[in-house]
């Protein structure tokens, strides 16, 4: 069973009398239309938060598709009352993929609803992350005096660019650079930032990701590659690496990884590099959009830039209180989510209750080696860790259900385990995509597409049901 559109839980929905209106919640209320809830502008699940009848029951006491919000603030579609209201916190701007597939910021502490790669939005939830190139919206730039960038650098060895021109696509600030001529060594780089700006370390993990275009190749080079280059604090040269990348004529963001490994490294450079064989004559121009060279293991959304690097804050969204609680099966109860995973980090959070501390707790997080894992903690003492097997990138829904000495953990209509001798911890908050504490560590980095939590233990018929592609 699912959703007439986009997806969610197994539910029969009914159409409300009149429609919603299409505009983000009030700052007053959570703003009634017809006595319905308002949905977001280009909401997809048509009557998400109206008549619910589940086909698994009993229904569940929380169920959010995250869609609905306003600045600090994500709203489920169950309870209908303000008991279930999720707080929403980070303290900068960040960008994310609305409804009409452009990249746009929004403000402090607004959720973010996210359209990337999917017809209907989830969650995204990241940790903070910072792009230490200076200049990423190609502020200094002219087609006239063919000027590159504020902070730009090339090396060409033979070649000389030309810039052709400068705007946006898909609200991706970009500059199209044509390079021509006949080389005279083996590689020509253009790098976004200089080799001094940029502190790192040996054994740190970086992440070198850029919008990329082919706008035309008559003599193209030989490969792409995105590269790291290690200096010291003066700039001279320590180590390098690189990995290849294969952009087409549709501008997509590609990325690499590396942990430097230089022992004097203090700074990291990023470079776009083009391979070429020495005495031989080229003609391409690319389009770059938002470089970013960030201490990650994965790109993190584009954190746009001008005249110095800039940082995004986590993404903190929690639920907690009496009335939370009540949500909360207390000595039984089951925990639903659907979702999208594109980078499996370990200890890297999906859902999680608890009373705000490690010591109790029940979590659905991703561990090493691409796995789901199901944790639960009475007293500090450890009650259940049930993994997976290895998993690829993709949708995935997951459930967990417990009692005292009765857990069961199922994944994509499978169950992977069950635990007959553990205890069930008492929880008063609820936590999406990050650690089931004040902390803001562990966060997901990725979209949680639908969450619910039920006040009972469900059969593990209907676990499989419930989390059936």
């Amino acid at each position: 069973m699912a959703l007439g559109l986009g997806y969610g839980l197994p539910f029969s929905v009914k159409r409300p009398v009149e429609g919603f209106a299409n505009s983000i919640a009030s700052s007053t209320a959570r703003a009634i239309v017809s006595g319905a809830t308002q949905e977001q502008a280009g909401g997809c699940l048509t009557g998400r938060a109206l008549t619910v009848m589940q086909t698994v029951q009993p229904q569940p006491s929380l169920l959010i598709v995250p869609q609905l919000y306003k600045a600090g603030a994500l709203y489920p579609q169950l309870p209908t009352s303000a008991s279930g209201d999720f707080t929403v916190t980070r303290a900068t701007t960040a960008t994310r993929v609305n409804s009409s597939g452009l990249i746009e910021s929004v403000a402090s502490g607004v959720p973010r609803i996210d359209w990337l790669g999917q017809s209907c939005p989830a969650l995204l939830v990241e940790p903070s992350g910072s792009n230490g190139i200076r200049n990423n919206s190609m502020v200094g730039a002219n087609v006239s005096t063919n000027a590159l960038p504020t902070n730009w650098l090339t090396t060409l060895n033979g070649l000389s660019h030309q810039i052709i021109a400068i705007g946006t696509e898909s609200g991706i600030d970009y500059i199209d650079i044509k390079l021509s001529g006949t080389a005279n060594n083996t590689v020509a780089t253009i790098a976004p930032e200089s080799s001094t700006q940029i502190v790192a370390a040996s054994g740190q993990t970086w992440t070198n990701s850029v919008y990329i275009k082919i706008i035309s190749q008559p003599s193209p080079p030989s490969s792409y590659s995105l590269a790291f280059r290690e200096g010291t604090s003066g700039g001279s040269f320590v180590n390098s690496g690189s990995s290849a990348i294969t952009p087409t004529t549709t501008l997509q963001r590609l990325s690499a990884t590396r942990t430097l490994t230089g022992a004097t490294t203090e700074r990291v450079q990023p470079q776009i590099n083009f391979a070429l064989v020495s005495g031989s004559t080229y003609d391409f121009t690319v389009r770059i959009g938002w470089p970013q060279m960030e201490q990650s293991s994965v790109a993190t959304s584009p954190i746009p830039t001008t005249t110095g690097s800039a940082s995004r804050n986590a993404d903190q969204i929690v639920a907690s209180g009496a009335l939370v609680s009540g949500l909360i099966g207390q000595t039984e109860g089951t925990i639903y989510v659907e979702v999208d995973v594109r980078n499996f980090e370990a200890n890297a959070r999906i859902i999680g209750i608890s009373d705000g501390t490690a010591s109790n707790r029940i979590t659905l997080l991703l561990a090493s080696g691409s796995r789901f894992r199901l944790v639960a903690t009475v007293s500090a003492s450890g009650q259940v860790s049930i993994d997976s097997s290895a998993q690829v990138s993709g949708v995935y829904k997951v459930a967990a259900a417990y009692k005292e000495n009765d857990y069961a953990f199922y994944l994509n209509g499978s169950q992977i385990g069950t635990d007959t001798s553990a205890l069930v911890p008492a929880c008063t908050s609820v936590f999406l995509g990050k650690v089931e504490t004040s902390a803001s560590t562990n966060l997901l980095n990725d979209r949680i597409r639908a969450a619910a939590l039920y006040t009972t233990r469900l059969s593990n018929d209907q676990l499989a049901e419930l989390t059936r592609l």
